[in-house]
This record gives C-alpha cells, sequence and structure tokens, in this order.
C-alpha cells in the first residue's frame, strides 16, 4: 500500500509531462505531418525521462531509508508502471489531437477492462505481485493498440528544432507540478488536524465527509476531455474563448448547484446510509465542502482548464502553490478557532480565492488577445 502511494508522488512528473505537453503542442500544429513529428519528439524523449524518473523512484526508496517490508522486485513493478502509464497517456493524447474520439473512448473502456481482469486474474493466481504486474501490463497493451491502429510507419523519430522541445518540456513540467499540489492540497487538511492534535475519530469523520466532493469531480473532467484539443486550437481566438468559458461556466454552475441542493437537504441522509451513524456528525463538514465544490465548478476548474489548453501551465502551477501555502495557513489559524470546521471552512475559502484569481487570469489572457487584434 505504501509503495502504491510513494509512487504517486512521481506520476505527473512521467515522461516530464510530455503527455501533456503532446495535447497542447500537438492540438495547434497545422498538418498530420506535424502532429507525427511532434508525436515522436515526445515518445523519444518521454521515454527516456521515464526510465530516468524510474530509477529515480527505484533509488529512492532502496536507499532512502523507507521503513517498509517489501522486495526489490515490487519497488521495480512500481517503477515500471510509471513508464507504461506516461506511453499509455501519450497515445490517447495524439488520439485526441487528430480527432480520433471514438477510439479514444473505446481505448478508455477496453482498459478499465483490462485492468479489471488482469487485476482480478492476477491477484487471485500471484498475489500482490500479480496485481503489480497487471497495472504496469494494461496500459502497455493499450499503448501498442493505439499505435497499431495510427500506423507507426508514419512517426518521424528526430528531432527538430523548430518544434521547440524545450518549450514542451517546460509546459509538461509546470502541469505535473501544478498536479503534485493540487494532490497535496488534498491532503493538507487531514495532516493539520492531525498536527493540531484533533482526535483520530474526528479525522476519520472528516476524511469520510470528504469523500462526496471529491468523488464528483469526475463531473467537469468528463466535459473537459473532449474539449481540451478543440481549445488549444482556438487558444488565439478572443471571442471563441469568452464564449465558451460563459457557456461551461453556466453548465457547471447548474450541475454544482444541484449537488449543493442535494446535499444540503439530504446531507445526513447519504452520510448515515453510505458510513452509518457513527459518522453522522460528518454531514455538517460535508456541506462546508460542497459551497468549496461550487466555486470549484464555476471558477477555478473552466478557468484553470482554459489557461492549461492556451499554454499558460506556469500560471496554473503557480496560481496551486499559493493556494496549497494558502490552504496550510488558514488551517493551522481556522483550527485553533473552530476545531475540524475550521479546515473545512479553510478548504471552501481557499477555493474562492483560487477561484477568482484563476478567472483573473483567464480574463487577463482573454483581453490580451482582443487587445492584440485590435492593435493590428
Amino acid at each position: 500500500m505504501f509503495l502504491q502511494s510513494f509512487v504517486t508522488v512521481f506520476i505527473p512528473f512521467a515522461g516530464l509531462g510530455l503527455n501533456y505537453s503532446l495535447l497542447r503542442f500537438g492540438a495547434i500544429a497545422k498538418t498530420e505531418n506535424e502532429k507525427n513529428k511532434i508525436f515522436s519528439l515526445c515518445l523519444k524523449y518521454g521515454f527516456i525521462s521515464s526510465l530516468i524518473i524510474s530509477a529515480v523512484y527505484c533509488l529512492a526508496v532502496i536507499f532512502g531509508n523507507v521503513k517498509i517490508v517489501t522486495t526489490n522486485y515490487l519497488i521495480v513493478l512500481n517503477a515500471l508502471y510509471l513508464i507504461t502509464y506516461f506511453l499509455k497517456e501519450l497515445s490517447q493524447s495524439y488520439l485526441r489531437i487528430v480527432h480520433k474520439n471514438k477510439q479514444f473512448a473505446y481505448s478508455n473502456i477496453v482498459f478499465s477492462l483490462l485492468v479489471l481482469i488482469l487485476g482480478v486474474a492476477g491477484t487471485y493466481f500471484l498475489n500482490q505481485e500479480g496485481f503489480l504486474i497487471a497495472r504496469f501490463i494494461a496500459p502497455l497493451i493499450i499503448f501498442m493498440a493505439i499505435i497499431y491502429v495510427v500506423k507507426p510507419h508514419k512517426l518521424q523519430i528526430e528531432y527538430q528544432e523548430n518544434l521547440e522541445i524545450r518549450e514542451m518540456i517546460k509546459y509538461g513540467v509546470f502541469v505535473g507540478l501544478g498536479s503534485m499540489a493540487s494532490s497535496l492540497m488534498m491532503q493538507v487538511d487531514t495532516l493539520a488536524l492531525g498536527f493540531m492534535s484533533i482526535s483520530a475519530s474526528l479525522i476519520a469523520m472528516y476524511k469520510v465527509a470528504c469523500q462526496i466532493p471529491l468523488a464528483v469531480q469526475f463531473i467537469p473532467a468528463v466535459i473537459l476531455t473532449t474539449d481540451f484539443v478543440m481549445i488549444s486550437e482556438n487558444y488565439l481566438n478572443g471571442s471563441f474563448l469568452k464564449k465558451y468559458r460563459k457557456r461551461l461556466s453556466l453548465i457547471l454552475l447548474v450541475v454544482s448547484l444541484i449537488i449543493g441542493i442535494i446535499i444540503l437537504i439530504f446531507g445526513n441522509y447519504i452520510i448515515v446510509m453510505l458510513y452509518g451513524d457513527n459518522y453522522a456528525q460528518a454531514s455538517n463538514v460535508l456541506k462546508i465542502l460542497t459551497f468549496g465544490v461550487v466555486c470549484d465548478f464555476v471558477l477555478k476548474i473552466p478557468n484553470g482548464n482554459i489557461l492549461a489548453a492556451v499554454g499558460k501551465s506556469k500560471w496554473n502551477a503557480i496560481l496551486s502553490y499559493v493556494g496549497l501555502i494558502g490552504d496550510i495557513v488558514l488551517n493551522i489559524l481556522f483550527i485553533k478557532m473552530w476545531g475540524w470546521y475550521g479546515a473545512a471552512i479553510s478548504t471552501a475559502l481557499m477555493s474562492v480565492i483560487v477561484g477568482l484569481i484563476s478567472f483573473s487570469l483567464c480574463t487577463f489572457y482573454i483581453n490580451s488577445i482582443n487587445n492584440n487584434k485590435s492593435a493590428t
């Protein structure tokens, strides 16, 4: 369990985030030949960097005085997952930039089935080792299948200076840094509660209250997964971006309000039904966190994804760490004042602050495009 948790720290940097770079730079490439060159470039440098990152992971676990009972074999299996995870993500990004959305959807379905079937079979026959083998084999199968479909003879493994590999790596690394900060923010509350000597039972209830807000995050992800390439292709079209943001924010506002009303009215019943009477107190924390979810849906998520799609991953990364630091400070202050409710209030308040800043940055970008067009 520890190894699987530890490897998640390295996942955002697998392949130096070049799978994200392919989505951004491949989407704005004019011809299929250019898209193939960018894919080939990302594959080459991403695979090499994945090998290096996997080696760093192994060394960190083996020589980092990590007190876990395991074998080097299990460590290597986890490291291999970093490589095949990147290959799968890169190949799926390629399907998206060439608008093979149906094949992309099929690849996700097949991948889920592979993980289920191979995971169950591997665990049954080889226990933990079998599960880890299945976990790194499943994405490898998807990668090989996609490469076969897109005809690998068209790919050109060559260095092209004009493709700006440094810019692509920089973009991917900033996306990885932002993802890591977002992941850490999910852990800050419970870590702060433990640091401030809040009882273990209240921390357990707080974790329960967090499950539902985390679970509904898939809703905007489904929409934005299909729209990312379209946004990237229109990164210089201020009118399109403005209309798209308005439409998306309105859709997510309606969805989040429905979720919020349901939780406000039935939150206690939902908690008791899912986790039992002992966790009934968690419903109050759930309602506070849901306010943060509404703000995320309306402000942070649409604006942050637009910024990522237009190439401003650095802005998102900096904002994520501002949010992380702010959340840590507010947790310390608010937990002293209001106990475990303070942690929820801190998270909800930071959602408002980060969302408003993200909205302002996106507005600034859109206005700068329009101003440049007016000047020309």
